[in-house]
């Protein structure tokens, strides 16, 4: 009951110095030798103490999803401190690695997307001392997040392992078989467009 007091302190706090939403980027994949199905999460400079992984019922779609919620605090934000102190349990800062996508083995980079979002990089001058000139560049999305994921529809909570490590959640959840290609076409209804 305690964390979740402090994660609503967060939220409220973030809430009064930032109005920025954004949804986290998601690479997946399924592997067919063990049954599980992969979710990386790209989460830059998120503490676990400031996020929430929930498995749940989607109100409106009515099937099972995982919702993740959080924030991810700018370092230069007023009570960036307090806020990166509270709710940490990892004592520093995760240093950045590349992702390594499915099929890839360690030490080969993950190939960007032919067509990739344009995140306009912006560039803050900030006065200093002739001999310590500073500036500072902001590239990264930070305050409030919101994620949906879809799930198999019988996945429980003993399915699911969910790891946050070097700015990246790795969710993975063990699945029944996938469905065959003529069991996929049996369910298929052509709806016509008008």
């Amino acid at each position: 009951m305690e964390n979740q007091a402090n994660f609503n302190s967060i939220i409220r706090t973030v809430h009064s110095i930032s109005t920025t939403t954004f949804t986290p980027q998601v690479d997946s994949y399924y592997e067919s030798q063990n049954g599980m199905l992969h979710y990386e999460v790209e989460v830059p400079g998120v503490r676990r103490g400031h996020i929430r992984v929930v498995l749940g019922y989607s109100p409106l779609l009515r099937h099972k999803s995982i919702t993740m919620w959080g924030v991810s605090i700018a370092p230069q934000w007023p009570n960036a401190s307090l806020l990166l102190s509270q709710g940490d349990t990892l004592g520093s800062v995760p240093v950045p690695r590349p992702l390594v996508g499915a099929g890839l083995s360690s030490g080969q980079s993950h190939q960007p997307s032919p067509n990739p979002t344009i995140v306009p990089s912006t560039v803050v001058p900030i006065v200093g001392t002739i001999d310590r000139p500073l500036q500072r560049m902001m590239e990264q999305v930070h305050g409030e997040f919101y994620r949906l994921l879809n799930v198999p529809a019988k996945t429980q909570v003993s399915d699911i392992n969910v790891i946050l490590a070097y700015s990246v959640l790795s969710i993975r959840i063990k699945c029944d078989e996938p469905l065959t290609a003529n069991e996929i076409q049996a369910t298929q209804e052509i709806i016509e467009v008008h």
